[in-house]
């Protein structure tokens, strides 16, 4: 695509995605403070493709989330866009919480959003407040709801799996939690770190099997964290998983 014609195109995606963002947001905002975050999860499923439509994502997802049982479900995601966080709302079929960069809960409306969906802000420069984030969601998580997080912490430079950071894998062990893997593919060309240039196309979406480890709170960190990150890695190798 020759470059003028690449920033027309951008800026006309642009233009769409943030007219569906405040749109979609602001019907969000209006009925989420009546209902509910809860009650508005179809809501904002809706919103999030809508937004993924308007930036010319067209959205194939393979694979299916087998049932809940009585575990704790971790819902992660290799991230490489600014599209992940939309992309794993609009295919997971039930609330979550979620733990996001406090940088995020500054933005206007997508702030709010966050903060009314349940979303926990993380300060990844101060440990001990972390560690305090990490707890809260894990209360969330006795209490019922799944988690939704990338585990690499932050979007990756070059499109490629960076490395896993310990703290969403603590939480895995103390719950219990098994893992359900989102893999993405095709978000990085949409809309790569760094570049504000948007390209239409198609995304892949995997819904990979249950990782399941120990639930007994006595298996080792590091050695889940490892594990998972394998998985992702020969995961987003795969062509055309089925």
């Amino acid at each position: 695509m020759p470059h003028f014609f690449a920033i027309v195109v951008s800026a006309l995606l642009w233009f769409s995605a943030i007219t569906a963002f405040v749109v979609g947001g602001g019907m969000y905002f209006g009925i989420a403070l009546l209902f509910g975050p809860h009650r508005t999860l179809p809501l904002g499923r809706w919103a999030c493709r809508l937004l993924l439509l308007c930036a010319g994502q067209r959205l194939r997802v393979r694979g299916s989330f087998p049932p809940r049982g009585d575990r704790p479900r971790v819902y992660m995601f290799n991230h490489t866009s600014l599209l992940d966080t939309f992309i794993a709302v609009a295919v997971i079929p039930e609330y979550t919480a979620a733990i996001g960069k406090k940088e995020q809960f500054r933005v206007p409306l997508w702030g709010w959003i966050l903060r009314r969906w349940g979303a926990v802000p993380i300060d990844r420069h101060q440990l001990a407040d972390a560690i305090e984030s990490l707890r809260k969601v894990e209360t969330q998580m006795n209490d019922g709801l799944a988690l939704l997080i990338a585990p690499e912490g932050t979007r990756s430079p070059n499109g490629k799996l960076g490395a896993f950071k310990k703290g969403p894998f603590h939480v895995v062990v103390r719950t219990g939690a098994a893992i359900s893997p989102i893999i993405i593919n095709g978000a990085y060309a949409a809309k790569r770190k760094g570049s504000w240039i948007l390209r239409p196309g198609t995304i892949d979406v995997w819904l990979a099997p249950i990782i399941e480890p120990a639930g007994d709170g006595s298996t080792d960190v590091e050695a889940v964290r490892d594990q998972t990150r394998a998985c992702f890695a020969r995961l987003i190798e795969m062509p055309n998983p089925s």
